[in-house]
């Protein structure tokens, strides 16, 4: 489908915050799932196309508008995105990805992203508030750096609004003391993880040698920031 892009806005260092208008369009999408974002022309010539893969942030309750956070780089795709003007004409399409909480919530979620992993979980703690999920959710963030962090304010505004819900902000290597503690504080959980490859794979192990049963720990690769 054809969408047009209304806004651009910085929401962490070398963050950015894209809307897309659906223009009346139905598009039903569960939080955690992806689109397929297409540009027609590219501004900057790209080895790997003008198409890229984002998560969506915005929660499916948010109708007519669909948004999604990338990581800035030099990328044709990204350099086009990120200067074309506002009102130009992208094509979308999905939604695509089982990467998403079961309607009927029985145990405990801890979500953990690193980096722009963020953004799945943006889309499920906005959901969650909307709908006042009794479901008991944590969010853990990993970043090298604070400036890095993404919707770092809207997060602590949905852990005042959800009391469900509650955030923990982890600064550097995300360690297996730290996670620890958090299987303390949530147990029988069932983990989400969505940051890079490397990430995912290290928080994946350490969960499985503290006992977490393979089948409750669900992964989605950030594979690359181009």
């Amino acid at each position: 489908m054809n969408v047009l892009l209304i806004d651009r806005k910085t929401i962490a260092e070398g963050t950015t915050e894209i809307a897309l208008d659906l223009g009346g369009q139905d598009f039903n999408f569960r939080a955690g799932q992806y689109i397929n974002l297409c540009i027609p022309s590219l501004a900057h010539p790209d080895t790997k196309g003008n198409c890229r893969e984002f998560s969506i942030a915005s929660s499916p309750h948010e109708r007519g508008i669909v948004k999604t956070a990338i990581r800035n780089s030099d990328s044709g795709f990204k350099r086009t995105l990120l200067s074309m003007p506002i009102g130009s004409t992208l094509q979308m399409d999905g939604p695509f990805g089982l990467f998403t909480i079961p309607k009927r919530q029985i145990n405990p979620v801890v979500f953990i992203a690193g980096g722009i992993g963020i953004t799945p979980f943006m889309s499920m703690a906005r959901a969650a508030a909307e709908a006042t999920s009794p479901g008991n959710m944590m969010l853990i963030t990993s970043n090298h750096r604070i400036e890095r962090a993404a919707y770092r304010e809207e997060m602590s505004a949905l852990e005042k609004a959800n009391p469900n819900f509650s955030v923990k902000e982890n600064i550097g290597h995300l360690t297996p003391e730290f996670l620890q503690e958090t299987m303390t504080e949530v147990p029988e959980a069932v983990y989400y993880l969505a940051g890079p490859p490397k990430m995912v794979f290290e928080i994946r192990q350490a969960l499985k040698n503290a006992g977490v049963d393979e089948d409750s720990i669900l992964a989605e690769e950030f594979v690359g920031y181009e």
